[in-house]
């Protein structure tokens, strides 16, 4: 089943040169292979789709009680868009999580879903939606670096910016739609993330931490949840019994 017509968004023009956006996208419900294939059609209408990284079986974390995951990263490439894009970019995100099926507003946090599609970093971009917390941001002893105080945000636009629409999503603190927060403020943690991402993104640096992808990568402790790699993104090309054994 095709994807209905998505208009492609028309970004408003700022003064930053060409940014690339990263995004994490997984899926655990239903045909995983299907349900990513669609995403990826998605994302082609949303920007410039510069890269791809394979396909990886994850095993569950936090919420362990579910079916394993098939994760993978994309790049997405904008030129010169406003301050607002970032904004701009999470509604559409939310908006192909809802065409493919997912229902963030009836769904646990951290549960089973159809599709998944992390915002996690808008090129150097330092972002919090007001009155929202910043978890899981590494100490000083940890890393070996200060973190970098975030930039107060106006508060005329719930999400820090006024020009756009953005009332029917819900605020900060509720698990129908994610806050807007960027860097993605767990995805240092994550090595379903960081594993796809240093695919496509190893050198890229990550705008608080200052530490690249490969380098976060590195510092994840050897256990933890399994995570294989699957192969690329294909409609027919086989994929390991992993799914059976998680």
């Amino acid at each position: 089943m095709r994807l209905p017509m998505l208009l492609p968004i028309k970004w408003a023009v700022g003064r930053r040169g060409m940014e690339r956006i990263f995004l994490s996208l997984g899926s655990n419900l239903g045909d995983r292979r299907e349900n990513l294939l669609r995403a990826v059609e998605g994302l082609r209408r949303v920007g410039e789709l510069a890269a791809l990284s394979g396909v990886y079986a994850t095993e569950p974390v936090e919420f362990t009680a579910q079916p394993a995951f098939a994760n993978m990263a994309a790049e997405l490439r904008i030129e010169g868009a406003a301050a607002d894009a970032p904004a701009q970019l999470l509604a559409r995100l939310l908006e192909l999580e809802r065409t493919l099926g997912r229902r963030r507003e009836s769904s646990p946090p951290k549960g089973p879903r159809v599709i998944d599609l992390d915002l996690l970093l808008f090129g150097d971009r330092v972002v919090q939606t007001p009155a929202a917390p910043l978890p899981h941001l590494p100490t000083e002893d940890r890393y070996g670096a200060p973190v970098v105080p975030l930039p107060h945000l106006p508060t005329e636009g719930r999400y820090g910016a006024p020009a756009f629409p953005l009332s029917h999503l819900p605020t900060a603190g509720g698990h129908g739609a994610p806050t807007l927060i960027l860097p993605h403020p767990a995805m240092h943690e994550r090595r379903f993330v960081l594993e796809p991402l240093a695919e496509i993104a190893a050198e890229v640096e990550h705008p608080t931490l200052r530490r690249s992808v490969r380098e976060l990568l590195a510092a994840l402790p050897a256990e933890g949840p399994r995570v294989e790699r699957l192969g690329e993104l294909s409609p027919s090309a086989p994929w390991p019994a992993f799914f059976e054994s998680v």
